[in-house]
């Protein structure tokens, strides 16, 4: 795979130009939904909440703690959290529009004193040593071109005993060139690694990994929603978009869902920066 096609800067602007895109199909929750079985009625949005919360219940933040939201999307899972534990959270990410989109969520929440988001690269964070109590990253590290270099950029910002939580697709088996090319061109999706390279990453950076847990099964549905989604916005999504648009996301997504079953896990990672 040829990483030098995705940059910071192409991560952006690909968000900035799909912003609306996932607006319409993902809501204001830019990550996979959590169904218990193939029984589960569960709805999208509710499913979606559920994957936020199995992230907080995880995650131990409290009120008063500082923490940091890498790749904070459209910045929803972020004022969840404030919600829920009282902490104050930072997020940072590459979109100008999702940042924007974030922050007036904020303000309409009336969280904006304690939740803000910025525009800045995880793989340079201009953040004083030590200056985090936590940290998560919701399926934004599969975009970087560099991982260790995020993962040590966030390790070198938690505190001694911060928890980090970590919710990401992996590769479960090797892929074409052409696979690799269809997640990369369709999704800036540059960096898969498998479950054992994870484990062995984290641990080099300096994490100690105080749980991980296989949830691709409960995760796949999203897929298809998401496809149910375009079909059920078709409207906006061609004023926004066009006509040659909407036809290219049809033929494309059969090959997107196929690749995905076959060679894409998701993982939850929880995390703690040891001494």
């Amino acid at each position: 795979m040829d990483l030098q096609k995705v940059t910071s800067q192409s991560v952006g602007d690909y968000y900035d130009q799909m912003s609306t895109f996932y607006a319409l199909t993902w809501g204001d929750n830019l990550h996979v939904g959590y169904w218990f079985d193939k029984d589960d009625e569960t709805s999208f949005l509710d499913a979606q909440n559920r994957m936020t919360d199995m992230l907080i219940d995880r995650s131990l933040f409290k009120p008063g703690h500082r923490i940091l939201d890498v790749g904070s999307g459209f910045g929803r899972p972020a004022l969840r959290l404030a919600q829920k534990t009282g902490c104050d959270v930072l997020g940072i990410n590459v979109s100008r529009a999702q940042i924007q989109r974030a922050n007036e969520f904020a303000q309409r929440d009336g969280l904006d004193d304690r939740v803000k988001f910025q525009y800045m690269d995880a793989m340079d964070m201009a953040f004083e040593d030590a200056s985090f109590d936590g940290a998560w990253a919701i399926e934004s590290l599969f975009h970087v071109p560099d991982r260790p270099q995020v993962l040590r950029e966030t390790w070198r910002v938690l505190r001694t005993g911060a928890r980090m939580v970590i919710a990401d697709a992996t590769a479960k088996a090797d892929m074409t060139p052409e696979q690799s090319a269809l997640l990369r061109e369709g999704f800036q999706l540059v960096s898969l690694i498998s479950i054992e390279q994870y484990l062995e990453l984290m641990a080099a950076v300096g994490f100690e990994v105080v749980e991980s847990l296989n949830i691709g099964p409960n995760t796949t549905r999203s897929f298809t929603e998401t496809v149910q989604a375009t079909l059920c916005n078709r409207d906006g999504l061609a004023a926004a978009y066009g006509e040659e648009f909407l036809t290219q996301i049809g033929q494309a997504w059969p090959m997107y869902l196929d690749v995905y079953a076959k060679k894409v896990g998701y993982w939850l990672f929880v995390v703690e920066k040891t001494g």
